[in-house]
């Protein structure tokens, strides 16, 4: 994988995918300029560190929420089976007793059945006590104990999922939630003050503040950057992809970026070459290429795509 061609500073408002590839690009790239930055010490120890830190984190909530849905998910399947046995008792019910008005109040099945599942759970309760009360009236034709057993263990099976849910799962998913935001303002903190740093030493348009995770400024046009790339050309001689462009005036190197979905770019080749060449994996890439010297980088080139053909079988 390439170096991460990242799109702003704005550290305070990065998606945990974009983090992710920040902390990385620092655990590779902050020894290199630890000394020509005189880094201190602790914030090295922190940038080496801070990468393992944040994955953890991240995987850990994510286990958590995985597990806070697969909870909910039993919950849902449980009240499913609760529900559904309890609309066949209730129609049992109707087909033995017709419509008789104190029958029907003391089972709870007088009306409709509800939409909210705490008033679901009620109504189903309300039968199960109905049944009990007119049992020891005894009524003749009360549900045999085998279905109001089975029912009665249906509810409980919900009660159990449900308690699962809200009681153990939630507050776990939150709670690892909390400790990764946590973490992600701490990282926040050390990465300002890190750019900080950075700018005692380097102009912001520093071509290598990417390797650190940082993006550099972009020169106004005329502050003697090089112009972009022209006539950029691509050739493929199977199984290689040939990518060329003219030479730039006044460029010391160049830096050729790919992406996947025309969004999101990684470098494939940085040098002083005008040309680079390489085996190409499957499916459809796009490319661009940009000159640099001492005083930044210049404006991207037009954007190329390329598929490898298929190959015949």
């Amino acid at each position: 994988m390439g170096l991460q061609i990242f799109p702003n500073n704005d550290v305070g408002h990065d998606p945990n995918g974009l983090r992710t590839l920040r902390l990385l690009a620092l655990k590779t790239y902050i020894e290199v300029w630890a000394v020509i930055l005189s880094l201190p010490p602790a914030m090295v120890d922190w940038a080496l560190a801070a990468y393992d830190r944040w994955v953890a984190a991240l995987g850990n909530s994510t286990v958590q929420m995985g597990e806070s849905e697969e909870a909910y998910q039993d919950m849902q399947e449980a009240d499913g089976i609760t529900f559904n046995y309890y609309l066949k008792c209730k129609e049992l019910l109707l087909d033995l007793y017709g419509l008789i008005d104190r029958v029907l109040k003391i089972y709870g099945i007088e009306g409709a059945f509800p939409k909210a599942r705490k008033d679901r759970l009620r109504t189903v309760q309300d039968l199960l006590d109905g049944h009990a009360v007119l049992k020891v009236e005894g009524d003749p034709n009360v549900l045999p104990d085998a279905f109001i057993e089975k029912l009665q263990g249906f509810l409980d099976a919900s009660n159990v999922a449900f308690a699962n849910y809200v009681v153990k799962e939630k507050p776990e998913a939150l709670a690892a939630v909390d400790a990764q935001n946590t973490l992600k303002d701490a990282d926040t903190k050390e990465l300002r003050t890190l750019y900080s740093w950075t700018q005692m030493t380097w102009e912001p348009t520093e071509p290598f503040l990417i390797q650190l995770g940082f993006a550099p400024a972009v020169p106004q046009p005329g502050s003697g950057q090089p112009g972009e790339p022209q006539d950029v050309e691509q050739d493929y001689q199977d199984p290689e992809l040939d990518t060329s462009w003219s030479p730039c005036d006044n460029a010391t190197s160049y830096q050729l970026a790919f992406s996947e979905n025309n969004s999101d770019w990684e470098e494939l080749y940085f040098g002083d070459d005008t040309s680079f060449r390489y085996n190409p994996p499957d499916g459809l890439r796009y490319y661009k290429v940009r000159a640099r010297n001492k005083h930044g980088y210049s404006d991207w080139s037009e954007t190329l795509e390329f598929t490898p053909p298929e190959v015949p079988e």
